[in-house]
C-alpha cells in the first residue's frame, strides 16, 4: 500500500516542513521514536497495528512525541470517543473530510484559536 501527499505552502512561506510518512503502525511508531513531530495523523485501521495501539505506544515511550498532538483519520462514524481519548488521541476526522476539516482539527489540537464561525465540519478535537 503506497500513499501520496501534496502539501502546497502559502506564499511567502519559508520554512522546512518536515513531513513524515509509516506504510503500518509498526513503522509509525518506529519514525516517530527518532523524529520530533508537530503533529501526527494517523489512521485508525494501519496494517499490523490499530493507530489506538500506535497512540498508546507513543505515549507510554516517553520519546520526542509522547506529547505530541496525534489526530486520527476514520470512516467510521460511529466511534467511541472517550476509547480514542483513553489511547492518547487529540482529535478525530471523518472520512471523507474537507481540508478545512484538517485545518479546524489540527489547530484545535494544537492549541490554535480559529474562527468560530467557519461551517460545521466533520472534525472533532478532544480537548478536555
Amino acid at each position: 500500500m503506497r500513499s501520496h501527499a501534496v502539501v502546497v505552502p502559502p506564499p511567502g512561506f519559508d520554512h522546512d516542513l518536515g513531513l513524515g510518512q509509516a506504510e503500518s503502525g509498526k513503522a509509525a511508531i518506529a519514525a516517530c521514536s527518532h523524529t520530533r513531530f508537530d503533529v501526527i495523523l494517523l489512521d485508525l485501521n494501519m496494517p499490523r497495528m490499530h493507530g489506538t495501539e500506535v497512540a498508546s505506544r507513543l505515549r507510554d515511550q516517553r520519546g520526542p512525541n509522547s506529547e505530541t498532538p496525534i489526530v486520527t483519520c476514520t470512516a467510521k462514524a460511529d466511534l467511541d470517543r472517550s476509547q480514542l481519548r483513553a489511547a492518547g488521541l487529540n482529535g478525530c476526522l471523518i472520512k471523507p473530510f474537507r481540508a478545512r476539516d484538517l485545518v479546524d482539527v489540527v489547530s484545535q489540537s494544537l492549541g490554535a484559536l480559529h474562527d468560530s464561525e467557519a461551517a460545521p465540519s466533520r472534525a472533532a478535537s478532544f480537548a478536555p
